[in-house]
This record gives structure tokens, sequence and C-alpha cells, in this order.
């Protein structure tokens, strides 16, 4: 796989004539591939035994993957340009991207401190912190791409159209199949997998892509329909529009209750936000057609969303989703506790946790605790992860500020409805669902770039 994208890089290097081009768009498409890839185990808990599907050993791995390859490149030839053509470097001496860097630069201090105090596997806990400073990293190289190399920018566009359709492919193959395929890109290569809890169809495999699982695909998924939604509009684009559906029958399929509800809120925005472009496509498109469009695809995917809401009514029971979430989070917040300011180490959730409560949920679930920022804080503490956040609210106060929409380039609202609409999306996922930022916080960095992006001029 290393070989195949290397060729593409290349290729791409001699098209575009420009080699940071070449292996930022790499680095953007390879973001999903988290095998093949060259990683070590480590014990975090010992012997687990309460639970069926978690009998043995519960191990984590650390390593290096095709996307952390491409994105240390893309870094290399970003200093070694900045370096040779020494007025582009002038970029990151800009307040906002500067006050990034500043960020990133603290985070990394804090966290690495943790970790080096407190965790059991330093080594695995540095390797992991390098993998969530791609979030940092993937912002500034999106920047650096829209200011130096503006024309090449709408690259990225085709790049996340290519990447939609090859994630739907694999997901509608897996689902057919009711199973994972066994490509060698897929993370989940088992005969099969059926979600067993209170408030889960357990008659329907739940697809995940290449990703770890079902809802980390769902919200890359979504997370990618933002940026890619507000350009297919305004070009009238069919084929890009087109992705977009697939992307959202991909959501369907992962049975994702968080994104369904941010899918809805997202489209809704969307449609008030940009109701005179809506309104034009649908009179290219027409009613009817579009009308008997969403029927039939409603009713193709009746049966997934009907019984889904159905058994979500049964999440407060023993058993079901939402009291383990409570059991945990509360457990999390009495270790937080003991270590507030820095916290205990990346990728030491449940190490810690097991260790404060052997009998507790971790005994019976052993994962990170089911709420990112939850989970981030005791990690990296409240000092982490208010660094973590200050590029984000720093960018959303300016916007919402100092913007004028009326006076704002119809491209530059659409890159500031990618990072408002890309930021809810992770923002409510987080507030249910654990983070894995060593696959997905790439995605969140395109996010933030975007909403550095929007703030030209500001």
């Amino acid at each position: 796989m290393v070989l195949l994208f290397t060729i593409v890089f290349l290729l791409l290097s001699v098209r575009l004539k420009n080699i940071f081009v070449a292996s930022f768009l790499v680095s953007v498409f390879t973001i999903p591939f988290f095998n093949p890839n060259k990683y070590y185990s480590i014990l975090v808990i010992r012997g687990l035994n309460l639970l069926v599907e978690f009998k043995g050993d519960y191990l984590l791995g650390y390593g290096l993957n095709i996307s952390n390859i491409f994105i240390l490149l893309s870094i290399i030839v970003l200093a070694r340009e900045a370096i040779l053509k020494k007025k582009k470097i002038i970029l990151f001496l800009h307040k906002h991207a500067k006050l990034v860097i500043l960020s990133a630069i603290a985070f990394f201090v804090i966290a690495m401190g943790a970790s080096l105090k407190y965790s059991p596997f330093p080594e695995a806990s540095f390797v992991w912190l390098v993998q969530y400073m791609q979030v940092f990293a993937v912002a500034l190289m999106t920047l650096y791409l829209f200011v130096n190399h503006k024309r090449n920018f709408a690259l990225i566009f085709p790049t996340i159209l290519t990447s939609i359709f090859l994630q739907s492919v694999i997901s509608f193959w897996q689902y057919l199949k009711q199973s994972s395929v066994g490509l060698p890109i897929e993370f989940t290569r088992i005969a099969s997998f059926f979600a067993t809890g209170l408030d889960e169809i357990n008659t329907l495999f739940r697809v995940s892509g290449t990703f770890l699982f079902h809802n980390q695909l769902a919200l890359i998924m979504l997370a990618m329909i933002t940026v890619l939604a507000p350009y297919a509009l305004r070009k009238k684009n069919l084929l890009y529009l087109f992705g977009c559906l697939l992307g959202l029958i991909v959501i369907v399929l992962t049975q994702s209750r968080s994104i369904w509800i941010a899918t809805a809120i997202v489209a809704t925005a969307f449609i008030r936000v940009y109701r005179k472009d809506v309104g034009q496509l649908v009179e290219i498109i027409g009613i009817r057609r579009l009308l008997l469009l969403g029927i039939g695809t409603f009713v193709g995917l009746a049966y997934i969303v009907i019984p889904r809401i159905l058994l979500s009514f049964n999440a407060f029971y023993e058993g079901a989703g939402i009291p383990l979430r409570v059991k945990m989070i509360k457990e999390a917040l009495e270790a937080f506790q003991l270590s507030p300011w820095i916290g205990y180490g990346v990728g030491t959730n449940e190490h810690v946790l097991f260790s404060l409560f052997p009998n507790g949920v971790m005994a019976v679930f052993p994962s990170a605790v089911h709420a990112a920022f939850v989970q981030l804080a005791l990690e990296v503490g409240i000092l982490g992860l208010g660094l973590f956040l200050i590029p984000f609210i720093y960018i959303l106060r300016l916007l919402l500020t100092k913007t004028t929409l009326r006076k704002m380039p119809k491209e530059r609202k659409d890159y500031l409805f990618s990072f408002i609409a890309g930021t809810f999306v992770f923002f409510l996922y987080y507030l249910f669902q654990p983070h894995v930022g060593i696959v997905e916080f790439p995605y969140l960095g395109l996010i933030l770039g975007f909403g550095m992006i929007s703030l030209d001029g500001t």
C-alpha cells in the first residue's frame, strides 16, 4: 500500500509540478487507511473474564500507519518550501496561525508531561500524542495550501469525493455480505459482528468501511459531506451531489444515532443557509424526480431507521447504552478529581479506571470513556483540554462577532459553513462517543483549517 500511494504521490508531483500539494492530497486521501500498519501491542488490563466478548487480556496498539507517513512527508516538504521561499514563512507569523501554533505547543507540553509522570506505557503515549498533533498540523497545512497554492486548493474536493466513493463501495459491500469483506485496508476483518445491546438491531450488520468502528465511519462521512456539499451546490455539480447522497446512505447503514441527529440538524441548517441555491437545484432536477428519489430512498432504508428509533426507547434500561455510559462517566469524573490539571497521560483511560475501580465498568466493558471531552480531560487534564479547544473557540468568536456575512465572498461563506457545521458535528458526536485521535483528528484538523481560511481579512 505504501508503494502504491508513493507512486500516486510521484505521479501527482509531476502532474501538479509541486511536491507539497501532491503530498498533502495523498495525506488527505490516506487518512481512512488505518490498516495496513506497523503496530506494537501493549497489555493494558490482564485477564478479563467477566464478559464473553472481552475474555482474556485487553490490549492496545501503537505504531505507524500510511497516513502518518504522508502527513510527516507533507510537513517536511512544507518546511523546505517555506525556508527556500522565505516570504511564505510569514504565514506562520499571522495572528490566527500563531495562536494555533502556540496552543499546539502548549498542549503537547502538558500532555507529554502527564504521560511521562503517570502513564504506565510512556512510549505508546508519546506515539499517540504525536498522532493527536495531526489536528494542528493538518489545519496549518490546509491554511498554507489555500494561501500559497490557491490555484490547487480546489483539488481537496475531488480528493474528498473519491474518499466518499471508496468508503461507500466498501460499506455497501459489507452490508450486502453482512460482514467485513476481508480487504487489507479494512480494520475489522472478522466473519461477522452484530451488536447485542437492548437498544441495538441485533439482526443487521453495522458497516464500518475501513475505519475502526461504525460510529467513526458515520462521523467522518458527515464531516466530509459538510466540506463537500457547499462546494457541490455552488458548482451545481451533480456528481459531487451524488457523492453526498451516497455518504448519507452510508450514515444510515452505520446505525449511528448521534450522527443521525447531527445529520438532521446540519441538513436543516444547510437548506436554510443555501435556500436560494437549493431552490435553483430543485428546479434543475425537478420536484417530481426529487420526491420519487426521496420516497424510494426512505422506503429502501425504513427497515433500518424505524426499528433503530423504536429500540432506542430501551436505551435507559440496564444492558443498554445510557446506564453503561453514566457509570463510566461517573467513575471517570471521580478519577479526574485526583489529577484535574494535567490528567494521567495520553491513552490511559482504561488502565486508570480499571486500577481505581477493578470491579467497575472496565471489568465488563473495557473502553475509553464514551464522552470524548471527559476522556480527553482524563488524559491531559483541564489545562490540556482547554488548550486543545482554544483555536476552535477563538475562531468561532471572531466569526460570530467580527464577520459581516453580507460582505463575505460566496466562496468564503462555504468555508465558514464547513467549519461551523463540521465543528458542531464533532462536538455533538463527542458528547456520546469516545475520540480516537490517532485516526479522526486529521479530519478535525481539516475542519479547523477551513475555519482559519474563513477568517481571511478578519
